[in-house]
């Protein structure tokens, strides 16, 4: 047996003790999940999931390869996230486990600099306290062409929401409006452990993400685009 013969059933030994490894880990994700729905407790822990790859990195003998590590964590958790939903929604309308639901997509976008989930759903404003981390405070920005009810159901998911509306249009994408963004985070006491959301389309998903990368070098930041073009457009950017 050559070299290469001999790496190529190693990896598939290692592959088939990860399938198994796999059903293992969902199968604790699932209980992971039922304990979240019971206890009114979200999906998504940021500071959990950070840890969690801190730790494995750490045993990494092979430095090297912690940023590949990392995505691959990334989107294992994705996809635990994903499964957590799905079994909350599931016990939640009495469906068999069998069953999944359809109108619920999880994406992983592996950036080189950074990664993110984008999840794609009917009703998603009904689910922001499970997709994002929002006990602390959060600024939710918009603008006047939006209905004020979805930037008002976000705000009521925050443990602490503020609502800023600036006016519908292109020229919301100025100085003076990123400068109002700026010291509405300054006046309400927002530190960098809070966050911003955005709710509606362009204008407001380039303003908001350009101020949250600004304020205190970058708070957390959401988006939730409102129309098809946003959503295509300002989803992956």
């Amino acid at each position: 047996m050559n070299e290469l013969q001999k790496a190529r059933e190693d990896i598939n030994r290692i592959d088939l003790e990860m399938v198994r490894l796999f059903e293992e880990r969902m199968a604790a994700v699932e209980s992971v999940a039922r304990y979240k729905a019971e206890n009114d407790l979200p999906i998504f822990d940021k500071q959990r999931e950070h840890e969690v790859i801190e730790k494995g990195i750490s045993h990494l003998s092979d430095k090297a390869l912690a940023p590949y590590y990392e995505s691959f964590q990334n989107g294992v958790m994705a996809t635990s996230r994903a499964w957590q939903k799905q079994r909350i929604d599931a016990s939640k309308r009495n469906i068999p486990l069998t069953d999944t639901d359809a109108s619920y997509r999880c994406y992983h976008l592996t950036l080189p600099d950074c990664s993110y989930d984008i999840h794609f759903e009917r009703g998603g404003l009904s689910r922001v306290a499970e997709r994002f981390s929002l006990n602390r405070r959060v600024l939710v920005l918009t603008d006047s062409g939006v209905p004020a009810q979805y930037a008002q159901a976000v705000a009521a998911a925050c443990k602490e929401g503020y609502i800023l509306t600036v006016n519908e249009g292109e020229d919301s994408k100025s100085l003076d409006t990123l400068k109002t963004v700026e010291e509405t985070l300054l006046t309400n006491g927002f530190t960098r452990h809070d966050a911003l959301v955005a709710v509606g389309g362009g204008v407001v998903g380039d303003l908001g993400g350009f101020a949250a990368s600004m304020y205190m070098r970058g708070i957390d930041f959401y988006n939730v685009p409102t129309t098809v073009l946003s959503m295509v457009d300002s989803s992956v950017g």
